[in-house]
């Protein structure tokens, strides 16, 4: 996820490409199991999950969040275990 500039924008790495480097402006979220990863990144770059990212970040020319930042986003899970999975298979297929 980016932490300057248009921060916030989340993405998936596949797991062919662990370790390997990513640059300094980015964060590497790491999940606990019970959680969706394409569904926690779908989320992050929706409109809420963008609107949470500009209230946090802070600068006069070139934006910032930082990792103490993160902890204050709110992810919100649909009961509907059935929609949680669309969404995470939509935001797959986009990636992939």
């Amino acid at each position: 996820m980016n932490r300057s500039g248009q921060s916030g924008v989340a993405t998936l790495f596949p797991e062919d490409m662990d370790g390997v480097m990513a640059c300094g402006f980015s964060f590497v979220l790491r999940l606990k199991r019970e959680y969706d990863p394409y569904y926690v990144a779908a989320f992050l770059n929706s409109r809420l999950g963008r609107l949470q990212m500009q209230r946090l970040a802070f600068g006069s020319i070139l934006y910032h969040i930082t990792k103490d930042n993160l902890v204050n986003i709110i992810i919100p899970f649909p009961n509907d275990a059935k929609l949680t999975s669309a969404i995470s298979s939509n935001f797959k297929k986009v990636i992939e």
